[in-house]
């Protein structure tokens, strides 16, 4: 069983496949965080948490039916101020995310937990089950 979990502070946060939000700086991104395989990420000196799903792209729903698009095997919960549409190469791949409902954003209003357990993302009280693939085909 895999796991992981780290604690952020209270404010926005951008839930989804954080491939869609860095594609000019992605390999920076990747080179910084070595690709992820430490339990507390920090991407350009702040604190998120980011894991691959329990079975790669996708696209998973929370309890709440909201859907999250995923092409880069990987959900993170960052700080919404590391968007920068700068870096975003199109408006295709940046509205595969939050254009399309593939991605969210939302407001904690206290410190809260994020954790991956077995497939399963929770990110205060939003969960995102990754062993059930609601589409099967390309996101």
């Amino acid at each position: 069983m895999k796991k992981n979990k780290t604690k952020l502070k209270k404010g926005f946060y951008y839930i989804g496949d954080i491939g869609y939000i860095f594609d000019k700086t992605w390999n920076k991104i990747l080179k910084e965080t070595d690709f992820f395989k430490k339990e507390n990420t920090k991407i350009l000196g702040k604190n998120c948490f980011v894991n691959n799903t329990k079975f790669g792209d996708g696209v998973y729903e929370d309890e709440e039916s909201r859907e999250y698009g995923v092409d880069s095997g990987l959900i993170g919960c960052i700080p919404i101020e590391l968007i920068d549409r700068d870096n975003v190469d199109n408006s295709k791949s940046f509205g595969c995310g939050l254009y399309n409902n593939y991605a969210h954003i939302f407001y904690m209003e206290k410190d809260f937990e994020c954790k991956f357990i077995d497939g399963v993302f929770v990110f205060d009280k939003t969960k995102i089950d990754t062993s059930k693939n609601i589409f099967k085909g390309d996101v």
